[in-house]
């Protein structure tokens, strides 16, 4: 799920409950107008990385309502403004929201009203607010449905899903990907701008081997396939990088060589197999992190002359992060970009136009997030031993 929003978390160490190697969460940013949205506590925002609770997490999301993760034991648990998609009331610190399936992987969309899981046997559920049809069950309809008497499941076997601001996307294990939800500027790929309430397939993906999907809010949308080529679908902002700013129905080719790619607020950023990172769209707030902070790339550009980027992914609307100097995806945290309330976790709230390291851990990974939200965002944070 795309970030949109003000709030930062991350993934931390801690020696508490299940002390050891894995990804421990931490949150910085927006703490929600009367605080408690992911940490305890009635400040209502944070500039630098505060640990949020000691649970070793292998997947999260969040959204302008809170968060919602899946422990190492493959629990699915939430904090924050829940209500009603998480069947509670509002927690500041994390509860346990399902123990009877074994979830592998967890996204929600970004305005709070839709969540979708996966478990380790590829089954998909959704359940919340299918306002668009994001929870692909052929219902389209503003009433809340919780996990518990919520739908059935998603038909088929699926190896990864992810909800944008009101829609959905899932790859099945034969490599395509289905999408369902809103469409109001053809982000779905059905070559066409209608939404639809259950999946369909996206134009040209038949027989394609996709790997990985980063949805905006209700824009565009990356794919990155299994031979390193990078997609998009949507919005004609530039952040397609086709040197027009044409809307795409279907998919268009926007780089041959990828290895991690993240999309914004009109904006899209991906890093080479030689880790460099390019970028293409609105440089609003300095979210490009080119020193640029107005004005529009309608084809990729390189960000700097670093060649040691591992991974990009934007932890806020309009704040970008990047992994570098590190190996396997895990190193120091670079971020740049909007930060009125933190969110850059730099301990301070001056924006930044050009990348600034997060204090000086080299432990930070973004492996198995979805992007962040109107209120919250996200990254990790991995511990050894």
């Amino acid at each position: 799920m795309t970030s949109f929003g003000y709030n930062v978390l991350g993934f931390g160490s801690s020696a508490a409950r299940g002390s050891g190697a894995g990804n421990y969460l931490w949150g910085w940013g927006s703490n929600g107008v009367n605080g408690g949205e992911f940490f305890e506590s009635s400040t209502n925002s944070f500039s630098s990385p505060v640990l949020i609770h000691d649970y070793k997490v292998i997947s999260a999301s969040s959204s302008q309502k809170g968060v919602i993760f899946v422990t190492a034991e493959n629990e699915l648990w939430g904090v924050g403004d829940m209500v009603p998609s998480l069947n509670t009331s509002t927690k500041s610190s994390p509860v346990l929201i399902d123990d009877t399936k074994k979830w592998a992987q967890i996204t929600a969309c970004s305005n709070g009203e839709g969540n979708a899981g996966l478990t380790t046997d590829g089954d998909v559920f959704t359940w919340g607010t299918s306002r668009y049809g994001q929870c692909g069950q052929g219902v389209s309809s503003d009433q809340a449905v919780n996990l518990y008497d919520g739908y059935e499941q998603l038909a088929g076997t699926y190896t990864s899903v992810d909800m944008g601001f009101s829609d959905l996307y899932l790859i099945k294990s034969n490599g395509q990907v289905f999408s369902t939800g809103q469409n109001s500027e053809g982000h779905l790929g059905h070559s066409n701008v209608a939404n639809v309430s259950s999946p369909v397939l996206v134009s040209g993906s038949d027989s394609n081997n996709y790997t990985f999907i980063t949805p905006s809010g209700n824009r565009h949308v990356a794919m990155l396939k299994d031979d390193g080529s990078v997609w998009g679908i949507g919005y004609g902002s530039g952040a397609l990088m086709q040197g027009a700013f044409t809307q795409q129905k279907t998919p268009v080719q926007m780089s041959s060589d990828g290895v991690s790619v993240t999309v914004g607020g009109d904006t899209t950023m991906l890093v080479k197999s030689n880790g460099t990172i390019w970028y293409a769209g609105n440089t609003a707030g300095g979210q490009l992190g080119n020193g640029e902070s107005s004005g529009f790339y309608n084809t990729a550009t390189q960000l700097g002359s670093a060649t040691n980027w591992s991974t990009v992914q934007y932890i806020s609307k309009q704040t970008g992060g990047g992994i570098r100097d590190g190996t396997d995806g895990v190193g120091a945290l670079w971020t740049w970009g909007r930060n009125d309330i933190g969110q850059c976790g730099h301990g301070n709230t001056t924006a930044n136009s050009s990348p600034v390291q997060v204090g000086s851990d080299t432990t930070w990974t973004f492996t198995g997030l979805s992007n962040g939200s109107q209120q919250t965002s996200i990254v990790f944070k991995t511990v050894a031993t």
